[in-house]
């Protein structure tokens, strides 16, 4: 149907060429999750470049919780129904009527996984984290949440109260202005990890408490061997939190670099090189699309989900296993410099074509109407 209207983004320069007739996209707000706000930037930066014509509808079901359900749903030209889902874990959402979808797009869409035999497509949704802009949906849903969840909504959508109150997730810590950095030549490299731990007790299930364990063991070992190896030239830690402290203290952050959202991208846009370990469930967590937005080079434990365009190992990013491979990788990063900003470059074309977040929306979009 739009064959004649719509251009990918290989054939134009910028999104405002990329359609002729906007599109009607109807977006079924399922909650004020934090997981949720890139797709809500993304959503409102396209209505505002007038690439589409944006309708709104609260869920029946809708959660005031900025940890609630982070599914969104859309139909698109009155005809495509698409589900977006941004859940840290890669089972699917049973809300979701899978006969009536036809694209369900999975934030953590693994490798060889075995889905429902249903005529809906299955495609990874890309890199998540936390973004907003003036143009955000949140902006015009913030009203929809109820008693504390409502409050916490509209601080976190008011700069000014954010900043006041230094609110981690929130219109002054997550502008996309602050993650877009240019790539540079640096020669005082600085390694950059900063993380937490999860306390294995709140876990649900003995398998859950388990996996914590071993994100913990890593997340541990991997601070002591960058601090032990590149001392003042790693910036990091772990989230001065109470389990944190009795279980690892020595890999605190420091107390005057805590672990709050403003000073974090202070620190991540003195850094060229950033660490990612991986996330509850297997999950790859927001510092991997922070990274990615401030054209870092990165060493990653090795990814087990599939993500769109092609984010690879040696081009991307340098892969480990265990702690030493960390240091090992992060030194190869350190003593090739050229490869090293190659890598930057090839982040920041990445961000561009698949990250940000009117991009990450657009692109999903274009997809589902040619299914």
């Amino acid at each position: 149907m739009w064959s004649n209207t719509v251009k990918s983004l290989s054939q134009v320069g910028n999104l405002q060429e990329a359609c002729s007739v906007p599109l009607h996209c109807k977006v079924i707000c399922s909650s004020a999750a934090v997981h949720l706000y890139q797709l809500y930037t993304g959503f409102g930066e396209l209505a505002a470049s007038g690439l589409i014509e944006l309708e709104l509808e609260r869920s029946s079901r809708f959660s005031s919780s900025h940890l609630g359900r982070c599914v969104l749903e859309a139909v698109v030209d009155g005809s495509v129904k698409i589900a977006f889902d941004t859940q840290d874990s890669p089972h699917l959402d049973q809300q979701v009527d899978l006969s009536n979808t036809h694209v369900y797009y999975k934030r953590t869409l693994l490798r060889g996984a075995s889905l429902p035999p249903c005529s809906c497509a299955f495609e990874p949704l890309g890199l998540n984290y936390c973004v907003l802009t003036r143009n955000s949906v949140m902006h015009q849903i913030k009203g929809w949440a109820r008693g504390f969840g409502g409050a916490r909504a509209a601080a976190r959508c008011s700069e000014v109260i954010s900043r006041v109150l230094r609110i981690t997730n929130s219109m002054h810590t997550c502008r996309q202005e602050l993650f877009e950095k240019a790539p540079r030549f640096e020669q005082n490299t600085k390694v950059l990890f900063m993380s937490r731990l999860w306390d294995p007790a709140r876990a649900a299930t003995k398998e859950k408490r388990t996996e914590r364990i071993g994100l913990n063991r890593m997340r541990i070992e991997c601070v002591r061997a960058l601090r032990k190896r590149f001392g003042d030239q790693f910036i990091g830690g772990l989230e001065r939190e109470r389990f944190a402290m009795e279980q690892a203290p020595d890999c605190a952050l420091p107390a005057a670099k805590s672990h709050y959202k403003g000073d974090y991208l202070r620190l991540l846009a003195s850094a060229d090189i950033g660490i990612q370990t991986t996330g509850l469930e297997g999950s790859i967590g927001w510092k991997l699309a922070e990274y990615v937005a401030g054209s870092k080079a990165i060493v990653s434990e090795k990814i087990r989900h599939v993500l769109p365009g092609h984010f690879e190992p040696g081009k991307n990013y340098l892969e480990f296993e265990t702690p030493e491979g960390c240091v090992a990788q992060v030194e190869a990063l350190l003593c090739r410099p050229s490869e090293r900003y190659a890598m930057m470059l090839e982040n920041q074309r990445y961000y561009h074509a698949f990250v940000r977040p009117d991009i990450l929306v657009w692109n999903s979009l274009m997809a589902a109407l040619q299914e």
